[in-house]
């Protein structure tokens, strides 16, 4: 025992020498940071939503030990930010020290009251001999909060304010629920306990969409960042239940999300279940316009009317009927290409029963074109029951490999979209579509144009402009 004793001090009497001889680390008070980023930019951030946070770094880039003097905000108390410097929260910090080659983090966040405003900062870095910048930036929109919410009947949003929706967003039954101009929801991407989005519109009575071409109607996730402004997936969709009726959406753009709009059941009423006019759904994790029949006719109005609609950039059908239904589509665009993700489906599936029983399905396209990168763009799924399964193409635009039911079709040919990869389906110059469609009594297209230009109306959702 005494032997390991002395083996003991003794090493605890080396490593104490040890660290007594050691030099201690010398820093200078001049030298250069680099930055991840030369600025800091919050695209939006809704007063009514927890600030979110922003990730800068910095570095030693010289070849010896720095020590910096300060790193603070130039407005300092005064200013709309407030930092977390390298684990502590401080929006001030004194004589900083970073070994050189390393690197320390900074994250911003937003603590301002402000309004419906830019707000603007920089976080200087000071040494002995220069003072490096790195620009805050934010703009910050005011906006009402909507959380699990019931609609009172009957409620009308205006576009006063934005608004936040978090969660469920339910139209209850035998209510309205109406749009004006200029409206614009923004849905979080919160998850619910089976890790779907969970924030969506859920009608079950009348929802009434008013936009106009200047001032559209927006639904949209709240994550608007580069990386997230055309991406889907951010919230669920759309959702009209079977108890739904004269539903309208005009004049929209509903982006981002798992779905655009899913219609259930069938028309209870002498008019269309839902109509939609001149409206734009695209980025969908899954479908964009998802119609479920389930269920034999009540009345010979149909589930969807649409005129003027472009459905771009789903992943999965930019158009899903399963189980039946009745369905009128003028002058619509359905286009998607793998440039965002890896669809290996059809653009259109059209479905006419369920594992039990056929329904009637009876599904008109006209003057509409269907177009993607996979070698067929429709899949018909018909149960075989005679007289239940009607589709009808007149004066369309499809990629398809093989005959389908119609007149005055084209197959196979390339549309000539202007600029797909930007979202822009509008036809070149020189494109199939252009005179190839007949008079539907449709006089403007989506972005408003007139109907016809040149020697007749044009194939899709827009009206070619020379």
């Amino acid at each position: 025992m005494l032997f390991r004793a002395i083996i003991l001090v003794g090493a605890i009497y080396a490593l104490i020498s040890a660290t007594a001889c050691r030099k201690p680390f010398s820093f200078s008070d001049t030298g250069e940071l680099g930055f991840s980023t030369d600025s800091v930019k919050f695209d939006t951030i809704f007063t009514t939503l927890p600030s979110p946070t922003r990730r800068l770094v910095f570095r030693n880039l010289s070849n010896q030990h720095l020590k910096i003097s300060s790193i603070e905000l130039a407005d300092g108390v005064a200013s709309d930010f407030q930092l977390l410097i390298n684990g502590d929260p401080a929006n001030a910090v004194q004589n900083f020290e970073l070994a050189k080659g390393d690197s320390a983090y900074i994250f911003v966040s937003f603590k301002s009251p402000v309004r419906d405003a830019f707000a603007a900062d920089r976080i200087l870095f000071k040494t002995k001999d220069k003072v490096q910048s790195v620009v805050v930036s934010a703009f910050v929109r005011d906006a009402y909060f909507l959380a699990d919410t019931f609609i009172a009947c009957d409620t009308t949003f205006t576009a006063d304010k934005a608004i936040v929706v978090d969660g469920p967003l339910f139209v209850p039954e035998g209510c309205t629920l109406t749009m004006q101009p200029g409206t614009h929801i923004y849905f979080t991407s919160r998850k619910g306990p089976d890790f779907n989005p969970a924030s969506y519109l859920i009608v079950s009575g009348t929802l009434r969409i008013q936009g106009s071409y200047e001032n559209p109607v927006i639904l949209e996730g709240n994550r608007l960042d580069p990386a997230y402004a055309e991406r889907g997936g951010q919230w669920f969709g759309v959702y009209l239940t079977k108890f739904a009726q004269n539903c309208e959406v005009r004049h929209a753009l509903i982006k981002n999300a798992v779905f655009g709009i899913r219609s259930d059941s069938v028309a209870i009423s002498s008019n269309p279940k839902l109509k939609i006019v001149q409206t734009e759904i695209r980025n969908m994790e899954y479908y964009g316009i998802w119609m479920v029949g389930f269920a034999p006719p009540i009345s010979n109005a149909p589930i969807i009317s649409a005129e003027n609609v472009l459905v771009a950039n789903c992943a999965k059908q930019a158009l899903r009927v399963n189980g039946g239904g009745q369905a009128d589509f003028t002058h619509c665009s359905f286009a998607s290409f793998n440039f965002n993700f890896n669809r290996k489906e059809p653009l259109v599936l059209l479905n006419n029963f369920g594992q039990t029983f056929a329904y009637p399905l009876e599904i008109n396209f006209y003057n509409s074109v269907i177009y993607g990168q996979e070698d067929t763009e429709l899949l018909f799924e018909d149960a075989g029951v005679q007289g239940a399964y009607k589709v009808w193409f007149q004066n369309c635009l499809l990629k398809h490999n093989d005959v389908v039911p119609g007149d005055n079709n084209i197959l196979n040919q390339d549309p000539l979209f202007l600029d797909p990869r930007l979202l822009d389906f509008r036809p070149a110059l020189g494109s199939p579509l252009i005179d190839k469609a007949a008079n539907r009594n449709i006089f403007t297209d989506l972005r408003n144009n007139p109907r016809p230009v040149g020697n007749g109306y044009d194939i899709g959702c827009y009206e070619f402009n020379p």
